[in-house]
């Protein structure tokens, strides 16, 4: 059991710290608001004990069992964020590991730690948000967008504790399932299959799927229409296109200028397609060399 192997490495690996990490109140007694100063690593053993030793709980169902939905109580949950909180109390959240390899960002091991919780105000569905590997290639912000999605298939590595590398993210997302299961709660993935990141895996595999844009083009840093970046319209197309959007008729809407759409290309031929300092390249029948953009 995925719960088991969390509290035995918990117990091998445990030291005491030399600096205070602090956790919410709410996560120890799920009354008192004040930070409290623990070990994290009896505190998230014993969490983890106690659900595996309380009493299972029947995931939430439906008498004749076709549509359990209809009576889920639904908590969004968005590890990375929800967990995430200033365990050595400096005022701010720390982006790499601190004392012992402890993340202050949200991490899976956290979020199992915040299952009685949720589960004492009445939820008995998780709808997890996005936990899959990121993009690095445009990334938005220090931690980039959980809509960026490099591999649907790999959970995000920075949701597991560098300080205890037997713990991978799939352990602990078992882990995680295994413990909100005992509780009575059912577990939601959501799945970005829309978007994904420049840097995406899928990108080898299927060219086609993609936009591809001249390899000599440069990102715009100014309203040179010749560099790539949104579209740029006259005055004259932008209100009719305001206009129409306005008024929800998106049919029929102007074309961006022809300099702009002759920037794109056919996919590249997939034995060419490589990624050389994290960023994707290939070549079309032609011979011409091109590159993935971003969104814009």
């Amino acid at each position: 059991m995925s719960l088991e192997k969390v509290i035995e490495v918990l117990r091998r690996e445990r030291r005491d710290l030399s600096s205070p990490y602090l956790i919410p109140g709410l996560w120890v007694d799920f009354q008192s608001e004040a930070a409290q100063g623990v070990n994290p690593y009896d505190f998230y053993a014993d969490r983890a004990k106690a659900i595996l030793n309380a009493d299972p709980i029947p995931v939430v169902t439906d008498p004749d069992g076709t549509n359990w939905t209809r009576y889920a109580i639904t908590y969004n949950l968005f590890p990375r964020l929800t967990t995430s909180f200033d365990h050595n109390n400096t005022n701010g959240l720390e982006l790499n590991p601190i004392e012992a390899g402890w993340r202050e960002t949200g991490t899976l091991l956290k979020s199992i730690c915040l299952l009685p919780y949720i589960h004492s105000m009445g939820f008995n569905t998780i709808h997890l948000l996005p936990i899959t590997t990121i993009g690095v290639d445009g990334r938005k912000g220090t931690l980039g967008s959980p809509y960026a999605i490099r591999n649907p298939y790999r959970l995000d590595d920075n949701l597991t504790e560098p300080g205890l590398p037997e713990l991978d993210a799939m352990t602990l997302f078992k882990a995680f399932v295994e413990g909100a299961h005992r509780l009575g709660m059912r577990v939601v993935m959501e799945f970005v299959l829309r978007t994904a990141s420049k840097d995406s895996d899928w990108v080898k595999e299927h060219p086609e799927w993609f936009y591809w844009i001249r390899a000599d083009i440069p990102d715009r840093k100014d309203r040179n229409p010749n560099h790539f970046g949104p579209p740029i319209f006259d005055w004259e197309a932008a209100n009719r296109i305001y206009d129409r959007v306005g008024r929800g008729e998106r049919h029929d809407l102007p074309k961006p200028p022809k300099m702009y759409r002759d920037m794109f290309t056919a996919p590249p031929r997939a034995e060419t397609v490589h990624m050389h300092e994290g960023k994707w390249y290939g070549v079309v029948e032609d011979g011409t060399h091109v590159r993935l953009p971003g969104k814009r």
